[in-house]
């Protein structure tokens, strides 16, 4: 009885214990990059390539196994208000994730695709 819950419920268990690790690697990135921003004197701008300038040695690496599908350019202003962007991640469980840079604050949102 014991071991057949346990094979019900250990790969669901797994599961979500792997989700919120890459749902936190999502979360982390998004707050490097508004951190990299306090104290600037000047506007920071991001291009289409830049944050995923990893082989290149970017300001913002992915952690390994990790790539960035897409992601819009992004501006932060000294005041730390920014034009608001979204990201799109591809995990090494090729699971998709979504992160959103809300416009003004740039609380990130993330989700899965």
């Amino acid at each position: 009885m014991v071991s057949t819950l346990g094979a019900l419920v250990g790969p669901n268990l797994w599961g979500s214990y792997q989700r919120s690790s890459e749902k936190t690697v999502v979360y982390d990135y998004a707050y490097r990059l508004k951190a990299a921003t306090r104290g600037v004197t000047e506007g920071v701008s991001y291009g289409e390539d830049e944050l995923s300038d990893r082989a290149g040695g970017g300001q913002f690496p992915l952690p390994d196994d990790w790539t960035m599908e897409s992601n819009t350019p992004l501006y932060f202003m000294p005041s730390g208000v920014t034009n608001g962007a979204q990201l799109v991640f591809l995990s090494p469980t090729q699971q998709r994730w979504k992160l959103v840079l809300k416009a003004l604050d740039g609380s990130p949102w993330v989700e899965t695709l």
